[in-house]
Order: C-alpha cells, then sequence, then structure tokens
C-alpha cells in the first residue's frame, strides 16, 4: 500500500513523514505545487490543494493530513476569538469541498488529536518548586504538569498552589492508559483558565490543552464502508478501521475495536483524512 502524509507543521512532518512513501508539507513539497504562502489562512487552502493534486498525481491508497490552522490560532487568540471562528468556517468549507470531490470508493475521516481551553494564568509550577527548596523535576505539558523524582511533602504543596485542580497518583493511571515505564510519578491537572508554564510566556497564550476538559473531540466519517446514520465509534478505534478498510493483514494488537461498518464494504483505494482540527471549537461556538 502507497501511504502520503501531508502537514502544516514542521515537526510533526519530520516525526511521522518519514515513515511514509511521500511527505508534503511547507517545508518540503513535489516539484508540481505552487510555493506555500506565509499567511494561515492561505497555508490551510494550500494544504487541501496539495491532497487533490498529490491524490490526482500519486494515487495512494492512504492519506494523513494534519491542518494546523485552529491549534495555532487557539493557542494564539483563544478557543473562542474571531480569528479562531473565521478559520474554523475556513476548514469546514475546505473539508466539504474535500468530501464532495472524492470517488465512491474513497472513505473520509475527519477527527482530532485534542480540544481547547481558554487560559489567562499561569501556574510556574518549576520556579515554585524551586523556590521552596524542591528538587523534584516537573514537565510542563500545558493544561498538566507531570512530576519526576516527588519528594516527600511535594504532592501536598503542589495540591495547596493555586490553579492546581487535582493530582493524579499511578495507582489511577490504568484509567488514562497511561501506565507504562515512561509514565511520571505524579501528573497535576489545572483548574479552568490556567495552564502550567512560566509567568512570561503567558501571554503568548489565550488557548491551551493537555487535560481531561480538552478529551471531547470531533469524529466524523463518510464514504466507503460507512454505514449511513450514526454508529459507536472512540478515537481508538480508527487504526483497526483504517486496517480493515485497506484490506491490511496485520497482528497488531489495538486498543480500539473496528467499529459496526459493514452495512458497505470499501473496494480501491481509500483516503484518509485525520485531521488535526478542533471543529468542536465550531460546533459549541460558531452555532450555540
Amino acid at each position: 500500500k502507497k501511504g502520503i502524509f501531508i502537514s502544516g507543521k514542521k515537526g510533526l512532518a519530520a516525526f511521522i513523514g518519514v515513515r511514509a512513501n511521500l511527505c508534503v508539507s511547507p517545508f518540503s513539497y513535489p516539484v508540481y505545487m505552487d510555493e506555500p504562502p506565509g499567511d494561515p489562512y492561505e497555508v490551510t487552502q494550500w494544504i487541501f490543494d496539495a491532497i487533490k493534486q498529490v491524490n490526482q498525481r500519486e494515487h495512494p491508497d492512504f492519506m494523513c493530513i494534519n491542518v494546523p490552522i485552529l491549534d495555532e490560532l487557539g493557542h494564539e487568540y483563544g478557543p473562542h476569538s474571531e480569528e479562531n471562528m473565521k478559520a474554523a468556517a475556513l476548514v469546514q468549507d475546505e473539508i466539504y469541498s474535500l468530501r464532495d470531490s472524492l470517488g465512491e470508493l474513497s472513505t473520509l475521516i475527519v477527527t482530532a488529536d485534542h480540544g481547547m481551553s481558554a487560559v489567562s494564568a499561569a501556574i510556574p509550577i518549576h520556579a515554585l518548586l524551586r523556590n521552596a527548596q524542591y528538587e523534584t523535576w516537573p514537565l510542563h505539558v500545558g493544561r498538566c504538569a507531570f512530576l519526576y523524582d516527588v519528594e516527600e511533602g511535594v504532592k501536598e504543596f503542589v495540591l495547596d498552589t493555586r490553579g492546581v485542580k487535582e493530582i493524579i497518583e499511578p495507582e489511577d493511571y490504568p484509567t488514562y492508559h497511561i501506565d507504562h515505564d515512561a509514565a511520571p510519578d505524579l501528573i497535576v491537572m489545572a483548574e479552568e483558565g490556567y495552564l502550567f508554564i512560566p509567568e512570561p510566556l503567558a501571554k503568548y497564550y489565550k488557548g491551551m490543552h493537555g487535560s481531561l476538559d480538552e478529551e471531547d473531540i470531533p469524529l466524523y466519517m463518510t464514504g466507503a464502508g460507512i454505514p449511513q446514520g450514526y454508529i459507536t465509534c472512540n478515537h481508538v478505534d480508527i487504526a483497526p478501521l483504517v486496517c480493515h478498510l485497506l484490506d491490511l493483514d496485520t497482528d497488531i494488537h489495538f486498543d480500539g475495536t473496528l467499529p459496526e461498518v459493514k452495512e458497505k464494504e470499501a473496494e480501491g483505494y481509500v483516503m484518509l483524512v485525520l485531521a488535526g482540527i478542533v471543529l468542536y471549537l465550531l460546533m459549541r461556538s460558531r452555532w450555540s
């Protein structure tokens, strides 16, 4: 099978693109494509144009696409900002156009890796721990923080810190599927409106993710192999579904299971679009 990855993010393209037969990004693209623009709205249109051009020229079996504009503008201006709503409308129109351009043997899947919460206050947990003479090492992950080598008294100290909502203990990690060797000693969650970041950097963020508050995301599927109407499907079900639609044999043990999508079997190539799009913002704010 031939797989292609298209992304507007340099780091993501470098991380995932090396595993694809072809990686397309504003930093590396085929000669038949136009030079990418600098404006984020125009880059979004460039990405969707790339999908159609690459599909016509390369004839892939599978395409994975990341559209970063909502994440980028959500961080900079906030999830409910005018800028983000404008971007959401653009992405929506481009997805509709893409859907209408696909052949009857194609499948389209649209989802996101996380939601976005409005933030306005920092929790400088690194500085707070050092000022209290603790050597526990914190790793900032947006609306949560990972703590390593936790010393006695740190848990109580962190729970008393302004903006901290709760601490997740290792015995609860299986609930969140993070019970592995690289898991931190403790996970700290932020209250609404807070993020873990040094104070001077807080002004650059109006939106952030990384907590349980951002786990509600969209999942839209249509085309070959997808029955009409609503079906029950979780995020982790996408991988086994893709393998099924592509008729791939694998001995991988997936966290998810194959959804009930057998009313119409897929044939030929399958186009899969995993767009890093926070469409829940659009549904929650644009039409509320």
